[in-house]
């Protein structure tokens, strides 16, 4: 068989084979390469110039005007707003509710809430109310009766006295005063009687002696004067009867008729009394039971009106779960039908978005600098681009809680008015940021916070030394806002001041890095003050940079202290694809962070 050439596609192929072979091999060249560039320049360095600058890197102090503000996150309210609440003090749940958002008029209905127990409470109380009217009724005429009763039973008990008073005095005056009379006239007839019997029976005895007269005749007249001294005898004891035993007797029976009488009608108006107030006390307990079954139906039946909840005025829908903090609305259930809601809970807000605030939280820290008055320049999330100024009207008393998650947070409620109609479109519960201008700096010698640093107690600036190396400036601060810091003393205007943080060699006490080998019998050529083979690079722990709130300078990344590399688990040194990933991942450089937030003031 004849060999034919070799085409173009086979070439192809026989060279594409070798292609990943020569690759691997140019990358492993690069990265031995970088690996003995890094390790000969040290972290941060340019290979091309040692220890250079770029413009970037340097700003100056100057004569500026800065605000210092307070910045706080918060949401719109409405400045005035009617608020729906819950009047049923019945447990209950929605079972209709207005969407969120909707604009209603005056008299729509707004919630419809759950009525049914309040029906079975309704038919309970009329019931209650008819039985109640009923023993009202029953107890009025009952009143009535014993009214009249006891008017009757008084008036009897009056008039016995009176008879017994007019027996009294007919007694006294009538029958005591011819009983006496009586007794009297028969003791003068006796003692009459008596002395014209004497005298008959002495001129008998005269004549009986003469003889004028016979025997029976001067007996009649001895049997006369007998009688007429037992007569007197009679009167005389007829008038001693009458006067011990007899006027005592009736006297006393008299008396006794008119006690009986009176005591008899104190009884009377006693058990009159006690009757007509039993009777009262039922009539009233009646009425009062009455009264209270109507109110009762009547509250009933309001509490049944308040199951329907209608718009008092025309408004903007918004729940009142939706308003407030995160924490509140996070607590609180959402509103919606199957709600269960309680007595005074707020429902909806029907607020006027003409005239709109802004509630913000202020840090604890910060709240003291806060006062009324001050200018908020306002954004809203909602209105990107839009920079809105109000006024700060009031601050919180006490602070609030955080929430769940962070217990210790103290924040402090700042109310800021916005003018009236500034736009028609804000809606309460939107996010907002407030600026607060809490002062303003007015031409003052000031430095970005990038080129402040810190050590100890101790401020101080980089500014440019001889050659590549930097000089510090202890300075004295002022003022400060999240971008530039006045300084008092230490600098003058036209300085060239580092904003960054120094790199290894820069400055006289961090010595720049030599490059390291693993062979101690190495005999490569050594920069001055770089470490021996095997010696770690000497770390600068106190040299820290000051950068206001972050605590880093301009374009450091935050510490990854305490969390995992995102490449994984380190590695040991290897050869191949290890070494190459190592020379991927940089050591970490010295800490050189800043002091905490705020500390620096």
């Amino acid at each position: 068989m004849t060999a034919q050439p070799r085409t173009s596609s086979a070439r192809r192929n026989a060279f594409g084979g070798a292609l990943p072979i020569v690759l691997v091999i140019c990358i492993m060249i690069l990265a031995a390469g970088s690996i003995a560039t890094y390790r000969w320049l040290g972290p941060g360095q340019d290979n091309t110039n040692n220890g250079s600058f770029s413009t970037a890197d340097w700003d100056v102090a100057r004569i500026i005007s800065f605000q210092i503000t307070v910045t706080a996150s918060g949401e719109l309210r409405a400045k005035d707003q009617i608020e729906i609440i819950n009047e049923l003090e019945y447990p209950s749940s929605i079972v209709e509710i207005v969407d969120e958002g909707t604009a209603v008029k005056e008299g729509d209905l707004l919630i419809k809430l759950a009525d049914e127990l309040l029906k079975e409470k309704i038919e309970s109380a009329t019931k209650t109310l008819t039985i109640a009217q009923q023993d009202e009724k029953f107890s009025s005429q009952t009143l009535t009766i014993e009214q009249g009763e006891a008017d009757s039973a008084l008036e009897k008990a009056q008039v016995t006295l009176e008879m017994a008073d007019l027996d009294l005095q007919k007694w006294e005056k009538g029958d005591v005063v011819q009983k006496r009379r009586e007794l009297n006239l028969a003791l003068e007839k006796a003692k009459r009687t008596l002395t014209r019997a004497e005298e008959t029976r002495a001129l008998s005895e005269k004549l009986f002696i003469k003889e004028f007269i016979s025997k029976a005749e001067f007996e009649d007249d001895k049997l006369k004067l007998l009688e007429a001294q037992e007569a007197l005898k009679t009167a005389q004891l007829d008038i001693e009867i009458y006067n011990k035993y007899t006027f005592p007797k009736e006297k006393r029976k008299s008396n006794s008729d008119v006690d009986q009488a009176r005591a008899t009608l104190e009884r009377t108006k006693q058990k009159n009394s006690s009757r007509m107030s039993q009777a009262k006390a039922v009539n009233v307990a009646a009425q009062e039971t009455l009264e209270a079954a109507k109110d009762r139906l009547e509250y009933l039946r309001k509490q049944f009106e308040a199951t329907e909840i209608r718009a008092p005025k025309s408004g903007l829908v918004v729940y009142a779960s939706s308003v407030g903090s995160s924490r509140r609305r996070e607590s609180s259930e959402a509103i919606g039908p199957g709600a269960s809601v309680r007595f005074r809970q707020k429902l909806i807000y029907l607020p006027n978005t003409n005239h709109m605030s802004v509630s913000m939280k202020v840090h604890e820290a910060m709240i003291r600098h806060v006062q009324i008055g001050q200018t908020v320049n306002v954004t809203i999330d909602a209105r990107p681009g839009k920079i809105f100024q109000g006024k700060v009207v009031s601050k919180g008393i006490t602070a609030q809680t955080g929430s769940w998650f962070n217990p210790n947070l103290r924040e402090y409620e700042v109310m800021v008015d916005l003018p009236k109609g500034i736009d028609p479109n804000l809606k309460p519960g939107m996010r907002s940021l407030g600026n607060i201008l809490i002062q303003t700096v007015t031409n003052k010698l000031a430095v970005p916070v990038q080129a402040v640093h810190s050590l100890n107690k101790d401020r101080f600036c980089y500014v440019r030394g001889t050659g590549v190396r930097l000089e510090r400036k202890n300075v004295k601060i002022g003022r400060h806002s999240e971008t530039f810091v006045e300084i008092l003393d230490g600098l003058a205007e036209g300085d060239e001041v580092l904003v960054r943080q120094p790199r290894p060699g820069e400055i006289p006490d961090m010595p720049m890095p030599e490059k390291k080998s693993a062979d101690k019998n190495d005999r490569s050529p050594k920069r001055p003050g770089q470490p021996k083979a095997g010696q770690q690079r000497p770390k600068n722990k106190d040299a820290k940079s000051w950068s206001g709130k972050t605590g880093r300078s301009k374009g450091q990344p935050p510490r990854s202290e305490g969390k995992s590399d995102p490449n994984g688990p380190a590695k040991k040194p290897g050869t191949g694809a290890r070494k190459l990933q190592a020379a991927k991942v940089p050591p970490k450089r010295p800490d050189t962070t800043g002091i905490p937030s705020g500390s620096a003031f």
